[in-house]
């Protein structure tokens, strides 16, 4: 999804291109000066679109799971080391780390807002331990959880608020599965 960072970041490299163009262009006669102007604005342009598309592109070129026949879910590791999983919560897909030591799912407040949680409305009452210290968080409800075919419901949240920026899904939603394993870099939930 473009934004205005995205904006942001072709002007600069736009106007960082025009710059080495002019550096390079100096003292070459205008027909050359118009031929690398726009081989360098086609490679920047590229680029930034490029840059600008890689979060759509992503699980297209890289899916973060392979659902099998069985019912089971692969999850290969991502670049990070770690395995990420993408779940719909309500409807709208949100990319999970999963964290065994997590107990239960964990959002932050703007990915709770965005499926739909009133986090105005939620109270910031209890606590949870985590790699950071600790942090306050509100008990919330989400309608329906859905990884492929498989939907559950009603299922219990926790909003974060504090600084953490990354959903983590923990052991209350993995241990819905008959088996989870890791093989050679791929988590495999099982039914």
């Amino acid at each position: 999804m473009w934004t205005g960072d995205d904006t942001a970041s072709l002007l600069y490299l736009s106007l960082l291109g025009a710059f080495l163009i002019l550096v390079v262009a100096r003292g070459q006669n205008l027909s050359g000066f118009l031929r690398y102007g726009l081989i360098w604005a086609a490679i920047l342009g590229i680029a930034a679109l490029g840059f600008a598309a890689w979060e759509d592109l992503r699980d297209d070129w890289f899916p973060p799971q392979t659902y099998l026949a069985n019912g089971a879910v692969e999850v290969p590791r991502a670049r990070s080391g770690h395995h990420e999983i993408v779940l719909r919560l309500d409807g709208r897909p949100v990319r999970f780390l999963v964290d065994t030591g997590a107990t239960g799912i964990s959002l932050p407040r703007d990915v709770a807002a965005d499926v739909g949680i009133d986090v105005d409305a939620l109270a910031f009452d209890g606590e949870a331990m985590t790699a950071n210290g600790t942090v306050p968080f509100a008990r919330a409800r989400v309608g329906t959880v859905a990884l492929g075919d498989r939907v559950d419901r009603d299922v219990p949240v926790a909003v974060n608020g504090g600084g953490l920026r990354t959903p983590l899904l923990g052991m209350s939603y993995l241990n819905r599965f008959g088996s989870v394993s890791i093989r050679r870099g791929v988590l495999t939930l099982t039914p």
